[in-house]
């Protein structure tokens, strides 16, 4: 039982992970300028929104990949609520503020590539796409973890 749960978390979880990290390193290597001016995802709008909510998606999901991995006996046993429930929570919460921070991005984004500024966005546009596929991978993760709850596993 404990190997078809590691199986469901190598499944599940690796994707947010990789999407989320992606997403945050494009967009904080992303620069523009030259000896007079400096641009970086700062100066978006909603850039440090996207940057936080990718951020903590990552940190979130590598945390529970170590849960699974190290204890994840103790999280269905000595845990007062279901994990599974707890899983889908929190997945849920965060697919839809990865939601409104990808979209208000991309809408900042369209806003400024309007502009007649000699940087290259693309950068920033696969940055907010990878926004999307995080919300995408955590919604996916929420309705697998409760499909677990619904099973009736603790």
């Amino acid at each position: 039982m404990l190997v078809s749960r590691v199986v469901f978390s190598r499944r599940t979880w690796c994707a947010p992970q990789l999407i989320s990290l992606l997403g945050f390193a494009v967009l904080a290597s992303w620069d523009c300028g030259n000896r007079f001016f400096s641009v970086d995802y700062t100066d978006v709008d909603a850039g440090g929104f996207l940057m936080a909510m990718l951020v903590i998606a990552w940190l979130f999901s590598s945390a529970v990949v170590l849960a699974y991995l190290l204890a994840m006996d103790l999280l269905l046993t000595k845990l007062p609520v279901s994990w599974w429930f707890l899983l889908t929570l929190a997945s849920g919460l965060w697919a839809f503020l990865t939601l409104i921070a990808a979209s208000i991005f991309a809408a900042d984004l369209d806003d400024i590539k309007d502009s007649d500024s000699p940087c290259d966005f693309e950068a920033l546009e696969f940055a907010a796409v990878m926004g999307f596929f995080s919300m995408l991978a955590e919604i996916a993760v929420a309705v697998f973890a409760f499909l677990e709850f619904r099973k009736g596993t603790t």
